[in-house]
C-alpha cells in the first residue's frame, strides 16, 4: 500500500511516540483528571501567583503557552456589514454583548503542548490515519483530531498542573478575540479583508496544516483565529441563540446536540473563516481539521 506523507517529520513523530506512550501510562485516558500539587521549595507550600492585567506564559511542564490579556467590553456580534452577502441566517440578528476581561491563547495548541498533557494520544491517531495522509506534524504545529470531550480534558488537566481556571472560549469570548477585542479591527476576517493575509485555508494551504503564528495577527496579537484549524468553544449550538442571548458573558443554550466551532481551517474556503461565521459539529467528533484554543479567567 502506497502511503502520501506531507510535512513528515518522522524523528519528531517517534519522539512524540516514545514520551507519549510514557505519559498516556501515568494519565489513563479512562480515568478522571489527575491531582496535582506544586510545591515551593523550602516551605513545602503551593502558592499560585496572581495575574495582572498584561500577556503571560504559562511553563508548567514546559508548555510555553503564551496568554494575551483581552480587556472586556461591548461590541456588537454577529454579521456586521463588513461580512457582507457571505452571511447566514444565524449570525443574525446582530447584537450586542459585553464581556468580562479574560486571557485567551496568542496561538492555537500545539502538538508539543497537547502530547505534554494528553500523552501519546495525537501521535496514535496519526498512525491510525486511514486516508494515508499526514496533514501536517511537527512540535510547532497546531494540534488535530480532538473531540469536544478531549478538548475539555485538556483544559482541565492544564488547570490542574497550573492551579489556574483553564476553559475553552465562549462562542462570544472568541468572537470578541477574534475581532481584536478593544482594538475593534472590523475586518471580516481576523486581522485584514484579505482573508490570505492571516489565514490558511483551501487555496493557499497545499492541502495541509501549517505551524502557527505564520500570517499576520490581529489587532490583539493573536494568530490563526481565522484557518488553519477550526477552534472549539464551549457552547452548545442553536441556530436562533442570538435572539434570545443574554447582554453580559452568554454562555449559549443550556441544551443541545452539537458544539460550537470557530474559525475555519486550511481545508475550507474563505467563508469560514470570517469572524462571525458559526458551525457546529456533534461533540464526539475527531477531525484533522479541528483542534483548540485555551482560555484563562483572571
Amino acid at each position: 500500500m502506497k502511503v502520501k506523507i506531507k510535512h513528515w517529520n518522522f524523528g519528531w513523530l517517534l519522539a512524540v511516540w516514545g514520551l507519549g506512550i510514557s505519559l498516556l501510562q501515568a494519565w489513563p485516558m479512562s480515568e478522571p483528571v489527575f491531582d496535582f500539587e506544586t510545591e515551593e521549595e523550602g516551605n513545602g507550600q503551593s502558592e499560585i501567583m496572581p495575574l495582572d492585567t498584561v500577556d503571560y506564559v504559562e511553563n508548567a511542564f514546559g508548555l510555553n503557552l503564551h496568554m494575551v490579556y483581552v480587556k472586556g467590553g461591548s461590541f456588537e456580534m454577529g454579521a456586521t456589514p463588513e461580512q457582507g452577502n457571505d452571511a447566514y441566517a444565524d449570525e443574525f440578528p446582530v447584537h450586542t454583548v459585553t464581556l468580562d476581561d479574560f486571557f485567551i491563547g496568542k496561538y492555537e495548541i500545539t502538538q508539543w503542548q497537547w502530547m505534554m498533557l494528553m500523552g501519546a494520544e495525537f501521535a496514535r491517531l496519526v498512525v491510525e490515519d486511514s486516508s494515508n495522509t499526514i496533514d501536517g506534524v511537527g512540535a510547532n504545529y497546531p494540534t488535530y483530531y480532538v473531540s469536544w470531550e478531549r478538548a475539555e480534558l485538556f483544559c482541565q488537566r492544564l488547570s490542574a498542573v497550573t492551579g489556574r481556571t483553564y476553559r475553552l472560549p465562549t462562542e462570544a469570548e472568541w468572537e470578541y478575540a477574534a475581532r481584536g477585542g478593544q482594538h475593534k479591527d472590523g475586518t471580516k476576517y481576523s486581522g485584514d479583508n484579505d482573508s490570505k493575509k492571516v489565514a490558511w485555508r483551501f487555496l493557499n494551504s497545499d492541502g495541509v496544516v501549517h505551524p502557527v503564528g505564520q500570517k499576520k495577527p490581529n489587532g490583539l496579537g493573536l494568530y490563526d483565529m481565522s484557518g488553519n484549524v477550526w477552534e472549539w468553544c464551549s457552547d452548545w449550538y442553536s441556530p436562533n441563540y442570538y435572539s434570545v442571548s443574554p447582554t453580559h458573558n452568554p454562555k449559549g443554550p443550556e441544551t443541545g446536540a452539537f458544539r460550537v466551532k470557530r474559525g475555519g481551517s486550511w481545508r475550507f474556503k474563505q467563508n469560514s473563516c470570517r469572524v462571525s461565521r458559526r458551525f457546529a459539529n456533534l461533540s464526539d467528533i475527531k477531525r484533522d481539521v479541528v483542534g483548540l484554543r485555551v482560555v484563562c479567567e483572571p
